[in-house]
């Protein structure tokens, strides 16, 4: 795959990342049924400090931002496509991005433990905009590397009569 065409494609995947950040991310309810709403923004910004309320999980799931933003990086500075490092960091991000689906509880700060009632469009375009990376990322590197890389198995033997 072309750079240009990769670079073009990170970019719509970064303006993807921008508007979920615009949008909320989850619905949780409290023991009283009260329904509450956190904003992507808020889960960006704050969502590392959920380690310190208990919620280990979320914040390595959090850390999905790092990864996918340092793919970004790399994709979109580099000159010369470090197509192994962007793979495995995209789709580290992509794994744990997609694990906050089996998350039930949310940890907001001092408050506590709520229950997640809903994940929010944010969410959804968090998670596309990381696949999106991630899907563009695997296609290159096995189209420049491992496709045109022949087996053992494949190469070139005498032929035994």
């Amino acid at each position: 795959m072309k750079n240009l065409t990769i670079k073009k494609i990170t970019y719509l995947s970064l303006i993807i990342f921008i508007i979920s950040l615009l949008n909320n991310a989850l619905l949780y309810s409290d023991d009283k049924g009260i329904i509450y709403n956190t904003s992507s923004w808020m889960c960006l910004s704050f969502g590392w400090m959920s380690i310190f309320a208990g919620g280990i999980l979320e914040t390595i799931v959090w850390s999905a931002n790092i990864f996918y933003l340092i793919s970004v990086l790399i994709t979109l500075i580099s000159k010369n496509q470090k197509e192994q490092l962007v793979t495995i960091l995209s789709t580290i991000s992509l794994f744990l991005s997609l694990s906050y689906i089996f998350q039930s509880i949310h940890y907001e700060g001092d408050n506590g433990k709520f229950l997640i009632v809903k994940r929010d469009i944010g969410y959804w375009l968090w998670i596309l905009s990381i696949a999106i990376v991630s899907f563009v990322n695997i296609f290159n590197y096995y189209t420049t590397t491992i496709r045109y890389k022949k087996p053992p198995f494949l190469k070139n033997k005498p032929r035994e009569n």
